[in-house]
């Protein structure tokens, strides 16, 4: 809610959009300065925020299709999701990190759908 109040929806994708568009065209640097971008103006606010507000708070990331730098196209494969709760500090997937290849090795559920019901009902 805090950053659909604070930022015009035009620049969140803005943000957001280069990540994709990097992969598309294969720009390895750009993607990893797209994504840098993300957790600099939306993740890190969003997050600091929640935490001074001294209640207990949960934050899932997570993307809605992967763009393979490799082939530059969309793929069907898993993603990879980031679950953070300030109520539980401890990895939720092994201290595995958030990239493609995590998508393909990390904790997996068989549907978007799994994951929300996973992470509304853990909450």
């Amino acid at each position: 809610m805090l950053l659909v109040s604070t930022v015009k929806l035009s620049s969140i994708d803005n943000i957001l959009s280069p990540s994709n568009e990097c992969s598309h065209s294969g720009d390895l640097d750009g993607k990893i300065k797209a994504l840098e971008q993300i957790d600099k103006k939306i993740l890190k606010p969003v997050a600091e925020y929640l935490e001074n507000t001294g209640e207990s708070y949960r934050i899932l990331v997570v993307t809605d299709h992967k763009t393979l730098l490799e082939t530059r196209a969309h793929s069907a494969e898993p993603v990879p999701f980031v679950l953070f709760d300030s109520e539980n500090r401890q990895p939720f997937d092994d201290g595995k990190a958030f990239s493609e290849i995590s998508g393909e090795k990390g904790a997996f559920f068989e549907s978007g759908q799994a994951l929300a019901d996973y992470f509304f009902r853990n909450s």
